[in-house]
């Protein structure tokens, strides 16, 4: 971002005056509302050309501050930093409940408020890139999920403690449990004894992912089948297990 463009509510025009140029100097671009009414009106106008909101308090008519920041935030995703001379612990819990970004004491002076919008716009891009994060890791475990679905192998996720947390359609066709009865089942119920479950953990502590790896696993009648998988231990980036995922394939 080249430039930020910053809406200061002030209804005060002197208090105004001096911020805007204070502002001006450290290279911001300042719009100007001196009440609830025209900050509201200037946000529909200019929306996401409005980088950040610099919010008085006591503004003097209908709605203070926090409540034209509430009505803000219903529609505009605007990071908002409280510009007041109030101090009262109650004023400053009330408008960390309405947003995270910080509240400046007037007077403060340039210094400490232009590190306060510069760290408030810092945390505001970090939450919007984290969240994108979390939303593309959501699209891709779907379309995993879909693919797996729509092959012949089965498809067994386990949770570190080895409680199944996702399957396919195949798995559960493989062992005749219902999609519903095998989530939160431990996958120690599907091997035909604690031996081979033992031998299985034992190897994929060690490799980290087994490649075609036979082994007899038990259904949901008790009948006993013959299978072959490709099993690999799911770790984070900072070296924790999660779990395990397994493509089994049922051998004839």
């Amino acid at each position: 971002m080249n430039s930020v463009n910053i809406l200061l509510v002030e209804d005060d025009p002197i208090v105004a005056f001096v911020h805007v140029k204070q502002l001006e100097k450290y290279n911001y671009t300042v719009f100007h509302a001196l009440s609830s009414k025209d900050a509201f009106a200037q946000v529909q106008e200019k929306g996401e050309s409005i980088h950040i909101i610099l919010m008085d308090i006591d503004l003097g008519n209908d709605l203070d501050g926090t409540e034209i920041a509430e009505e803000i935030l219903k529609s505009y995703d605007i990071p908002i930093i409280f510009l007041s001379s109030h101090v009262e612990p109650s004023i400053v819990e009330k408008t960390e409940r309405i947003t995270s970004y910080g509240y400046v004491v007037k007077n403060s002076g340039i210094v400490i408020l232009d590190a306060g919008i510069k760290m408030a716009l810092k945390l505001y891009h970090t939450k919007k890139e984290l969240l994108e994060m979390k939303i593309q890791a959501e699209k891709s475990e779907k379309s995993y999920i879909d693919l797996m679905e729509s092959l012949q192998e089965g498809l067994i996720i386990a949770n570190e403690l080895g409680f199944i947390s996702k399957v396919n359609a195949t798995v559960c066709e493989m062992f005749g449990y219902s999609n519903d009865e095998m989530l939160g089942l431990h996958m120690s119920i599907l091997y035909s004894n604690s031996a081979d479950r033992d031998k299985m953990l034992n190897n994929l502590t060690r490799d980290l992912f087994l490649k075609n790896y036979e082994v007899k696993l038990k259904c949901k009648d008790g009948a006993i089948i013959n299978t072959t998988s490709n099993i690999r231990m799911l770790i984070d980036a900072n070296g924790h297990v999660n779990g395990t995922q397994g493509i089994i394939r049922k051998m004839n």
